[in-house]
C-alpha cells in the first residue's frame, strides 16, 4: 500500500461512495429519471417556438386564410363579379362587400363603410374567372408568389 493512503480510501472511490453502498443506478432511478425527462420534454415543447422568437405565421397560411375567406364570400353569396382585381359580392342579406387591393394590402369593405384588412404586404393581386373556377394569383412584397384555384358555384 502506498504511504498517505488508508485501507478506507483504497477501497471508496469517491465521497458519493461513501453514501451509496451500490455501484450503478437501480431500475427505479432509471424509470424515474425518464419520467422527468418526458414530463420536462412535454411541457418545453410548446414553449419552444416562443422563445427561439421566430414568427411562426407565414406566408404561405396567410394567403391559404386568405383564399379560404373569398371562397367562402362567394359560395355564399346571392351573386358575385370578379374584375381585374377587385371581387365584389351581393350576399344573402342585400350587403355589397367588396375585396380589393389598397396600397400594399388586401381590404374587406362592407357598403363602403369600414374596412378590414385581410392580408398584407401584397404586392400585386389578380383574378382570372373560367366558367366555374377563379384562379387567383397573389405576389408578397418579400418576392413570394402563390396562384390557387377556387372552385365555386355558378354565378346566377
Amino acid at each position: 500500500m502506498p504511504i498517505g493512503k488508508t485501507q478506507t480510501n483504497a477501497r471508496m472511490s469517491s465521497a458519493f461512495m461513501m453514501f451509496c453502498q451500490n455501484k450503478g443506478y437501480t431500475f427505479t432511478e432509471v424509470v424515474l429519471s425518464l419520467t422527468i425527462l418526458t414530463i420536462i420534454t412535454a411541457l418545453l415543447s410548446p414553449i419552444l417556438p416562443y422563445i427561439k422568437g421566430g414568427d411562426t405565421y407565414s406566408d404561405g397560411f396567410a394567403v391559404e386564410q386568405f383564399v379560404d375567406v373569398l371562397y367562402e364570400e362567394a359560395s355564399q353569396s346571392k351573386a358575385y363579379t370578379f374584375s381585374r382585381d377587385v371581387l365584389v359580392v351581393k350576399d344573402k342579406d342585400d350587403r355589397t362587400i367588396e375585396i380589393s387591393k389598397n396600397d400594399s394590402s388586401v381590404k374587406r369593405t362592407v357598403n363602403g363603410r369600414g374596412y378590414e384588412i385581410l392580408l398584407q404586404q401584397v404586392k400585386y393581386l389578380s383574378f382570372t374567372e373560367q366558367d366555374y373556377t377563379v384562379s387567383v394569383k397573389v405576389g408578397l412584397k418579400n418576392g413570394a408568389s402563390f396562384e390557387k384555384i377556387l372552385h365555386i358555384p355558378y354565378n346566377q
